[in-house]
């Protein structure tokens, strides 16, 4: 790609993927939700970096003004925004769209968190907690677990496990710019891991709320 659109672009998730996408030398331009579309010429891909209640909206809008692959922020939504209980109006949707949509999982991209063979526990613990909540803010700690998963958000230090390996919070910048220069190179979709780890999500707060 040799050109992005960031919706969102001035939030707190837009400003690291316009500085990354700067930093690996990618022309973007930005939009912030629902504004009127300007001069978007030469576009090849979309960063889509709102807030998670607006994300069914503006991925419907997509599917009749773009076709593109695009990067959404996660989750892609919490239970029911589509209109369905649990996970059923994700999945139709994903089963129906013709979009290109790939979930932002950062932690793949962090040295040891996807090493094969990995297993053991999954936890997480840090006090700051976005606004969908502790389990949608850890969606992929979640969906990359093997076994069970421990969530709290009591502790002033970073700590983090995905299967038994223990990750180093130094290491999340490098790994933001490694997905993205993973996507705009290779921007395939990931609607089965979307879905699985949605699906994963609502069975951890429904067993642990």
């Amino acid at each position: 790609m040799k050109k992005v659109l960031v919706v969102g672009y001035k939030g707190n998730m837009g400003s690291r993927y316009t500085a990354i996408l700067d930093f690996l030398g990618i022309e973007w331009s930005g939009l912030e939700p629902f504004e009127r579309k300007g001069n978007e010429q030469d576009i090849e891909g979309i960063i889509l970096a709102t807030p998670t209640i607006t994300h069914p909206d503006i991925l419907r809008s997509f599917e009749n003004d773009y076709d593109l692959p695009i990067l959404c922020e996660k989750p892609i939504s919490r239970c029911g925004i589509f209109g369905k209980p649990s996970t059923l109006g994700l999945a139709d949707f994903l089963s129906k769209t013709n979009l290109n949509i790939r979930m932002v999982n950062q932690y793949k991209y962090m040295p040891r968190a996807d090493e094969a063979g990995a297993e053991g526990k999954t936890y997480y613990n840090y006090f700051k907690t976005g606004r969908d909540g502790l389990a949608w803010d850890c969606i992929n700690i979640i969906g990359m677990a093997k076994g069970d998963v421990e969530l709290k958000n009591d502790s002033p230090i970073w700590d983090c496990w995905i299967n038994g390996k223990s990750l180093n919070i130094r290491g999340m910048d490098h790994a933001y710019i490694d997905m993205i220069d993973d996507w705009v190179k290779n921007p395939t979709n990931n609607h089965d891991y979307i879905l699985e780890s949605h699906e994963k999500v609502i069975k951890w707060i429904q067993q642990y709320k």
